[in-house]
Order: structure tokens, then sequence, then C-alpha cells
């Protein structure tokens, strides 16, 4: 069974053939749902075996992460599957093994580090092993080239889908090259944290003239949202706003066009003013006057 990375729901591969199970693939944001989702969706018509419900808008607190979704009871149902679609992060790796492994996770605490690497702040924990992939993973998506990039993940199926079997050292040790430079790559973090200033009631914005990388502007989300209600940084026209709450909808924000509802993003000409003032309003609504 072929496994089909997509690291954009904005760039969705062409429909594979066969029957096709769509995993941890969200669909793209504003205009993007019609240009892109709806033509995808289109070309598979009845071969579509199983999707993430998340392409019918359930929120991100109803499933925290996709590979808890995956159980025998769904790939029973899905029938014969000739090629699996799947997000390019670990929630969406995880799926995907899953589904190959007909539902049982490939060690113990799987389901869990899926849930702790996509749904940060909501009280799950990363073990060892999955904080060395979640590491790894961030790592190989901001530097390497997307041939080494899909030879990693590929590597690793491989090597998951044989669990309990030990990954093969070679590729053990490709993870624990990529951690250490993580944590390199992730230096900066703190000092971007220290420039945080509050814009708006609840609303914690870091502002940078270019892009951070995505590795970088993760972490630093996380930092934000771990201080106040909405985290945002604005990186020249880029905004992307996360909550690691779960009773504000960022979705309520219509200048945020892309995302869920726990993490927006969108371009903007007038540096993320319009977009703080609304995030402080939508907090103030959630709170009340204070």
């Amino acid at each position: 069974m072929r496994v089909v990375f997509v690291e954009q729901p904005g760039a969705l591969p062409p429909a594979p053939e066969g029957r096709v199970a769509v995993l941890d693939v969200a669909f793209a944001g504003g205009e993007g749902f019609e240009k892109v989702t709806v033509p995808f969706l289109d070309a598979l018509g009845d071969r579509l075996a199983v999707w993430d419900p998340r392409f019918r808008l359930v929120p991100n607190r109803d499933a925290h992460a996709c590979p808890e979704l995956v159980t025998k009871e769904v790939i029973e149902r899905a029938g014969a599957v000739d090629a699996i679609v799947a997000h390019a992060d670990l929630d969406g790796l995880l799926s995907a093994v899953k589904f190959l492994r007909k539902g049982e996770p490939p060690w113990p605490e799987a389901d869990e580090d899926a849930r702790a690497a996509d749904s940060p702040g909501r009280g799950h924990a990363l073990s060892s092993f999955g904080r060395l992939l979640v590491h790894a993973l961030d790592e190989a998506d901001s530097t390497l080239r997307s041939k080494a990039r899909e030879s990693l993940r590929q590597d690793l199926v491989e090597g998951l889908v044989r669990a309990p079997e030990p990954l093969p050292p070679p590729l053990r040790k490709r993870l624990e090259d990529l951690q250490r430079a993580h944590a390199e790559t992730l230096s900066p973090v703190e000092a971007l944290a220290e420039s945080a200033r509050e814009e708006a009631r609840g609303v914690l914005v870091v502002r940078v003239p270019k892009d951070l990388g995505r590795p970088v502007k993760k972490a630093l989300l996380s930092r934000l949202e771990a201080r106040a209600p909405v985290g945002v940084v604005i990186e020249g026209r880029a905004v992307t706003a996360a909550t690691f709450r779960e009773d504000l909808d960022l979705s309520r924000v219509d200048e945020l066009t892309a995302g869920r509802s726990d993490y927006r993003f969108t371009q903007v000409d007038d540096q993320g003013a319009a977009i703080v003032r609304r995030l402080g309003r939508l907090v103030e609504e959630q709170e009340g006057p204070g």
C-alpha cells in the first residue's frame, strides 16, 4: 500500500489510482477549498475509501489528533485500500502507520504522542521517543530538500510498521542528528518570546520583519500561548495566531482566512492591526469585561 505525503493542504497531489484513504489532511482555507480540495475529492469520487472527519469541520477540541481516529473498526469499514494520502507531520505519519498496522499503534504512547504534538497545551505529554520524532521531522521539514524529506518519512513508515522491531541503527542515527540540529535551530526562540507585547486584551504579539522558519515560529507560538489566551507572530505581511484555549474559536476572526479553530493564518497589508484588535474582542467576548 503506497503512502503519499502532503506537506501543504493548498498543494494536494494528483489523486492516486485505486481506492484511497485520506488521513490528517485538512482542507485548504479560503478560496483554496474550491480551487484545490474540491477538485481533489471530485477526482477521487467513490474511490475515497475513508477520510479524516476534519474534512467536515470537526473542531480540534473533538479530536486532538488523527491517529486516535484510525481504529480497527474504521479500517475494516474502509475495505480494500490501494493508497494512503497523509499529512507530512508526526500526526499524519502515525495515522498512516496505524492504518497499515490495522489500527495498532507502533508503540504504546503513540496516540498520546500525536495528541501532544498536534495539540500542545491541552495536557498531553510527549514520550522520549515521540519527542525524538517531532524534533527530527520539524528539523527535516525546514532544512532538508524535498527528496531527502520524503526519503526520511518513507523510511520511518517502513520502520515503524515493523514495531516492536527496533528502528534500523542508521535511521535512528539520522533522527538523533536531526534532533541535535533542531536544538540549535530553536536557539533564538527565548529572546524572541521576551520581545512579545500585549497589543490587545489577552493577545501577545511578536513582530519580526521576515519569515522565522516553521520550527522557530511553532516553538515561539507555543511559548506565547502558554502566557496569554492568544499568541500572534507577525512576519512582515504574514500573520499567524494560535491558542491553547478550547473556548476560543479563532475561525470567528474572518480576517484569518486559513487554518483551524486553534491555529489560523493569513497575509495582510496593515501589519496585522485589524486582526489583533478583533482577537482582543474575541477574548473579551469570552471572558467578559475586565
